[in-house]
């Protein structure tokens, strides 16, 4: 059974274009979650890292698919090393893409395909928790 509602989580968006950013962020203040972005891997696995020293972890991982820099696969892999319990989401627009059919193959915990709505965001959110109840 999916969790309704997860409260208060801080989670790490990352997406290289900024308007993606401001749509998953804004969603997920409207849900009660506090964001930080990221705008490509190398800058979300340096990001990851701080807040897992600062003892101040983030719950979530929201990782666009392809980005220039480090893309998400990449850098899920990297927060794996770094975190092997990291709960990444993986989004992207590309669902013909076989990382997105096999997501759990490759360490995502959910998949989060582009378009989407607030509930998306929720009923994603809610798979990563599900396994805890």
């Amino acid at each position: 059974m999916v969790k309704e509602r997860v409260l208060s989580l801080r989670i790490l968006v990352v997406d290289d274009e900024e308007y993606i950013q401001n749509i998953i962020r804004d969603f997920l203040k409207v849900l009660g979650h506090e964001v930080s972005t990221a705008s490509d891997g190398i800058e979300a696995v340096r990001a990851y890292r701080e807040a897992l020293e600062s003892s101040q972890p983030f719950d979530a991982v929201i990782m666009d698919f392809i980005m220039p820099e480090m893309n998400g696969k990449d850098a899920t892999q990297a927060i794996l090393k770094i975190d092997p319990e990291a709960r990444v989401i993986i989004c992207s627009g590309y669902t013909d893409d076989s990382t997105m059919a096999d997501f759990g193959d490759h360490g995502f915990k959910a998949v989060l395909p582009k378009p989407f709505y607030v509930k998306d965001v929720e009923k994603a959110l809610g798979e990563l928790f599900q396994e805890e109840e």
